[in-house]
């Protein structure tokens, strides 16, 4: 058979309908177009400019606007999260820093300047890598004026656990199921999280939930414990200890871990970590009034993505300030 012949006889049948033929455009929603095909089984790619589905290849749609798996699909916040900068600013940012700070007095101290009766509940600090040469921490706290039982985590601490992390990031690329959610973590995450968790955090957590029935949980961290403190919360909802509603998870620079909850719909196809939705972008700077983005997608090439040039400080210096020495500043321990 020539190759004229065969292609004739494909159009033939499609003219009779005994063949149907589907293209990416025939695709109407994110999910079913990020897991299609065309008949020739080439992959499709939705365009969020203007929610269309058209080929990977000779794509019209602007590349910062392509999504081409399921699991970065755009997603509108639940009506019950609002993002409020004046929250992550006086009161998340606090928190968040204070991690850095593992003496408990000095802690206490802290709180007490930014916050009206709060109490540090415990300091975990312990070994998070196999060869026990690298530590995680967090703490817990109520802070009865807010109404909130907090769990922070510190970040990413020294070159050896910066490698540790990228090692298994980059190279071994090891994941472990998660139990509580579904999905699947990165190794180093895991095994911090959970001998954080084990150590008593979540003998803490459980008293406290116990007690204040009718506070909310807070679950904060940066970097590495961004990463935790994702891990945390998604424990306190999906083992029942709190419903959504009642839990803030708010991180700074947090790394992908990989992909928490489990990927819906099951089986999609996915390449390497995402993070977590949604990420908030200031664009010009972090002063106050400056304004922000909110992306609906865990990786928006519009947002912090699609930064050419990478510093240090971009990871670590938030509302004009520097985490990794705030705690050890005048500004910690005086009231704002």
């Amino acid at each position: 058979m020539t190759l004229f012949s065969a292609l004739f006889g494909i159009s033939v049948l499609v003219a009779a309908g005994a063949l149907p033929l589907r293209g990416c455009d025939s695709f109407r929603s994110c999910e079913d177009c990020a897991n299609g095909t065309d008949w020739l089984g080439g992959k499709c790619d939705w365009c969020t400019s203007d929610n269309s589905c058209g080929p990977v290849f000779f794509n019209a749609c602007p590349l910062t606007r392509q999504v081409r798996f399921a699991f970065n699909c755009p997603r509108e916040m639940p009506k019950y999260v609002v993002y409020d900068d004046g929250f992550a600013r006086r009161k998340v940012f606090p928190l968040v820093a204070a991690a850095n700070e593992d003496d408990r007095s000095r802690l206490q101290e802290i709180l007490n300047s930014h916050f009206k009766n709060a109490i540090v509940g415990n300091v975990f600090k312990v070994p998070c890598d196999p060869l026990n040469t690298t530590s995680c921490f967090g703490y817990t706290a109520v802070l009865h004026g807010e109404k909130a039982i907090v769990m922070s985590f510190r970040g990413t601490k020294g070159a050896d656990q910066f490698i540790q992390q990228a090692i298994n990031f980059f190279v071994t690329k090891a994941t472990v199921p998660f139990g509580p959610t579904g999905g699947r973590v990165f190794e180093y995450y895991h095994r911090a999280f959970y001998r954080l968790w084990d150590s008593k955090m979540a003998t803490d957590l459980a008293n406290y939930t116990k007690l204040l029935p009718d506070y909310e949980v807070w679950s904060v961290g940066h970097s590495l414990g961004g990463g935790l403190a994702s891990l945390a919360a998604a424990t306190v909802v999906g083992n029942g200890v709190r419903p959504s509603e009642k839990v803030k998870m708010l991180s700074f620079g947090q790394d992908p871990i990989p992909s928490l909850p489990r990927l819906e719909p099951p089986g999609s196809p996915i390449e390497g970590a995402f993070h977590h939705r949604h990420e908030v972008w200031y664009p010009t700077g972090m002063d106050v009034g400056s304004d922000f983005v909110i992306s609906h997608m865990a990786e928006d090439l519009s947002g912090f993505d699609a930064l050419l040039q990478y510093r240090i400080e971009d990871h670590v210096f938030y509302f004009g300030k520097d985490l990794r020495t705030w705690y050890n500043s005048t500004e910690a321990s005086h009231s704002p």
